[in-house]
């Protein structure tokens, strides 16, 4: 990070030295505990043990496959290395029971099992390309893989690839394959019993069949799809937050501001209690909040969440980043709109400053 000398480039490095070592010591622990939970405690069996530690390996490939990536001199990789760190899957969800047993059963044929888990480890360490802003990248190795998880017929390794694939083609801005890709990605997840999975593909199409291609009663169909979903599942709060917030922009963009900021007001509830109050994800949200006070004039509530996002990003990612310095810009423009213009002025020239240094003229 340090070789590459981008800007910010000795601030960005300590961020990222520092949320590494963290997930590499979560991880450390929660291998750990699981082996002590089979073979000291006796509390879980080898069976589970199994998919807690396959989860495990999966973390590792994307932990590994990250640093492979951030360890060569590049001023892209650079500016997008803190948002890559905080996007590494969880640990945590390497000790959910009832996911990890949710999916159908591990291939019988040990020639088809091990094709899968090559593909799981695999699909791991493409999402990294993914959460480093790699995307042509990870889409070629998709188009390799999902053929691959389609021959083995197993539906809960189809249905990630296909997700992920999916979530590619959203950020290279394909956006009505990727709506096609997703409602695979759903269909594969019901026929591998990864009900979670389902439910989170359902979410995903709100925003792309509503917000991306513009079809906004379709999209409320895929929200109850959705919601019904979350409801059978006993609730999946991180999934139920998503969903929140693609509805909050399909209201948004249909003019019903004030229904939009409720959903926003939930979706920040719900990822305040997921991912505390100091995280990126809640930061999104607090963001989103910003824009939605901003829209119906609501000046200091808007300013308020505007600057709340700023502290958090500027803890989590540093200033050298483009969420901070947008939420800056969004804090001059809604100063500009109610006359503070000095202020303003300042705060758009700063986030002018942090968006040449990081995404260039």
């Amino acid at each position: 990070l340090l070789a590459s000398n981008k800007p910010g480039a000795a601030e960005i490095a300590a961020v990222v030295a520092g949320r590494l070592d963290a997930y590499a010591g979560a991880w450390s622990a929660m291998h750990r505990a699981t082996c002590e939970a089979t073979h000291k405690s006796k509390t879980q069996s080898e069976a589970l043990l199994d998919l807690r530690m396959s989860c495990l390996d999966r973390r590792l490939a994307e932990l590994s496959s990250l640093v492979s990536i951030l360890e060569r001199p590049d001023p892209e990789t650079t500016s997008t290395a803190p948002r890559a760190v905080n996007s590494l899957s969880r640990i945590e969800s390497c000790a959910d029971r009832e996911a990890l047993l949710a999916p159908g059963p591990v291939p019988d044929n040990p020639v088809v099992r091990a094709t899968v888990d090559r593909l799981e480890t695999r699909l791991a360490g493409n999402r990294a390309l993914g959460i480093t802003g790699k995307y042509r990248a990870q889409l070629a190795e998709l188009d390799e893989i999902v053929p691959e998880a389609k021959a083995t017929a197993h539906a809960p390794t189809l249905a990630h690839a296909l997700f992920q694939q999916a979530k590619t083609l959203d950020n290279l801005t394909e956006f009505q394959r990727a709506a096609d890709v997703m409602i695979e990605a759903g269909y594969a997840a019901d026929a591998g019993g990864d009900r979670t999975l389902a439910a989170h593909a359902r979410a995903e199409l709100v925003w792309l069949v509503g917000h991306n291609l513009g079809n906004h009663e379709r999209a409320l169909e895929y929200q109850r799809d959705a919601a019904a979903r979350i409801q059978g599942l006993g609730g999946a709060r991180e999934i139920e937050a998503l969903l929140a917030a693609n509805v909050s922009q399909i209201l948004a963009d249909r003019g019903r501001l004030t229904e939009a900021i409720a959903q926003d007001e939930r979706a920040l509830q719900l990822r305040t209690e997921v991912f505390g109050p100091d995280d990126i994800m809640t930061a999104i949200s607090i963001n989103n909040l910003g824009v939605g006070y901003t829209r119906t004039g609501r000046v200091p509530e808007a300013l308020r969440y505007y600057n709340r996002a700023a502290e958090i990003y500027r803890a989590r990612v540093g200033e050298h980043h483009r969420l901070y310095a947008h939420t800056l810009f969004n804090i001059a423009s809604t100063e500009a709109d109610s006359g503070r213009l000095a202020d303003a002025k300042q705060h758009a020239t700063r986030a002018r400053e942090l968006l040449v240094d990081t995404v260039g003229t």
